[in-house]
């Protein structure tokens, strides 16, 4: 009966976690992948994927790059993310502000295709934030785990923090009371202080 149950609850938690990592929007990987490159003139950094908690490999390649960081050296990170969890994100965001000081250098966010979810205040380090006309910024509740309980006002509170306008999330207050997706183009954002400059 215990060998029964085992199996039972073992069938349970790998259906569980499929359904998990199948998400259309926050699972769509459970890997992500961080590099860091010194250009002579600035360093670049790219992200791409979801960041998850909970899995020691995720934190292994933040650490990596953090400790790759140049003082003082420019900034350019390029994001394409989905999103994950907040703590991930400031955690790198409060590394790159570090070693890069608004007084001695610049940090140059770049948005090519998609930056969704965490990855928006990630973006917001940037003094200069550039964004393809054709990419599409995600927005929505944020929860304790995602897809899980939500937390009312959170992903407000972590936009405003990072600069986003207050006006523009007071209007925009609809696109916060759901956990799926609304998608915004940079056209789509004006006032709202999040893209400071298009690029094709």
């Amino acid at each position: 009966m215990r060998t029964l149950f085992s199996t039972c609850a073992l069938v349970l938690l790998t259906l569980s976690l499929n359904t998990f990592a199948q998400e259309p929007y926050r699972f769509s990987g459970t890997r992500y992948s961080i590099t860091h490159q010194d250009k002579g003139s600035f360093q670049e950094i790219s992200l791409r994927g979801v960041i998850l908690s909970g899995f020691v490999e995720d934190l292994d390649g933040l650490k990596a790059v953090q400790k790759k960081l140049i003082p003082d050296l420019p900034i350019r990170l390029v994001l394409h993310s989905g999103g994950g969890f907040q703590m991930r994100f400031n955690q790198l965001a409060r590394s790159l502000r570090k070693a890069c000081p608004k007084e001695r250098c610049e940090i140059t966010t770049v948005v090519e295709s998609m930056c969704a979810s965490a990855c928006i205040p990630l973006f917001m380090v940037g003094d200069v934030r550039e964004a393809s006309r054709y990419a599409s910024f995600g927005f929505h509740q944020a929860a304790v785990v995602p897809g899980a309980v939500m937390i009312p006002r959170m992903a407000q509170r972590d936009l405003r923090r990072a600069g986003v306008d207050e006006t523009w999330l007071q209007e925009n207050d609809s696109m916060f009371q759901s956990l799926d997706i609304t998608w915004r183009r940079p056209r789509q954002l004006h006032g709202s202080n999040i893209v400071t400059r298009e690029i094709e």
